[in-house]
Formats: structure tokens, sequence, C-alpha cells
């Protein structure tokens, strides 16, 4: 089904692009391209439709909650078209196609494109969540294999790891991408010996 101007203006009285916030739950939504011209947009929950792309929100830049649990999207590319999002603060992409497929990774993968966030799947993203997915995935695994810094996850590590995670947070993204490329070259070295 199509999202239209028609039901736009039902829900909320107003045109497309004067909306600020728009709740349509459970409509069988496939198509919300219209929604490109819902610029001055902060809220849109469209839980339990069918929608199966990102690419229709990417202008929406006052964005700043988008909820689509249980929907139809496949490709974790799809994270890339909210990127530019800025004001985009609370994402909520769980029981999607694309997170069951990514496992545990899919939280750090996402934080990995949108820093930004602070909820997720109406989880707070912590700083040490945010800095340890930042990290190569070498580096975010104990000993036991399960992923550091998540929730429900055991958080063992050494005092020089939470140290380093505890600084990541304070560098740029040109810092950040000379630490990842110290990071590989380290890994390489150890895997190597």
């Amino acid at each position: 089904m199509q999202l239209t101007q028609d039901v736009i203006y039902n829900y909320t009285r107003r045109n497309v692009d004067r909306i600020k916030s728009l709740k349509i739950v459970g409509f069988g939504l496939t198509d919300v391209s219209i929604l490109r011209g819902a610029v001055s947009v902060e809220i849109l929950n469209l839980t339990s439709n069918q929608i199966g792309t990102l690419s229709h929100f990417a202008d929406c830049s006052e964005l700043q909650q988008l909820l689509l649990r249980d929907n139809n999207i496949r490709e974790f590319r799809e994270i890339e078209y909210l990127k530019d999002l800025k004001n985009l603060h609370t994402l909520v992409l769980s029981q999607n196609p694309f997170c069951v497929m990514l496992g545990s990774e899919y939280r750090a993968m996402v934080l990995r494109v949108l820093p930004n966030l602070t909820f997720l799947d109406m989880l707070e993203v912590t700083r040490e969540e945010l800095a340890a997915s930042l990290l190569p995935r070498q580096l975010r695994q104990g000993r036991s294999g399960r992923t550091l810094g998540y929730p429900g996850h055991p958080r063992r590590r050494s005092n020089v790891l939470t140290a380093s995670l505890n600084l990541v947070m304070d560098l740029n993204l040109n810092e950040l991408a000379e630490l990842e490329a110290a990071v590989r070259n380290r890994i390489q070295a150890v895997t190597q010996d």
C-alpha cells in the first residue's frame, strides 16, 4: 500500500511538507516515497508495516525519532541513507530481516554508521558501547568470543582496554581513522606471531 497525501492529511490535518509527527502503525505500507517531501518532520512511527527501504527518509533533515520496528528492511546498506540526518537520536529497527541476519554485530554495525544515536531499539547507547563499536570486531570480543560493551553481554576486560575505550570517545574522525589503521596493523602483527 502506498502512503499518500490524503492518508497523511487524514492522520495529521496537514500537508506532507508541514507535518512534525506522523504515526501510522500496522497499515501495510510498502511505499512511503511521499515522505521525501516531509522536510519538517521530527518523529515518524511507522511500526509494523512492510517498508523495505530507508531511502525515503534521507532528506528528512529535521528527523529526530524514526521507529520502524517490524518492517521489511532486508539489507544493512539501507542504513547509509540515514547517515546525514544529524538530528536523528532515536532509531528502532528491531524485527527487520537484516537485524536478525547480523545477530550480535547488529548494534555495533549500526552505531558505526550512525554514531550520534542515543537510543537504538529503545536501549540507551552508552559511551562504552559506542567506543567499542568503533573498534574492529577482533578487539570488541573478549576471550570467550562474546562481544564487549553491549547489553546482556559480560563486561570482563583489562584496565588497558577500558582506558583505551574511554580515550576513543575524545578522538575526532581523522584520529579515529589513524587509530583504526594502527589497530589493524597490530592485529596483523599479533596473528602472524
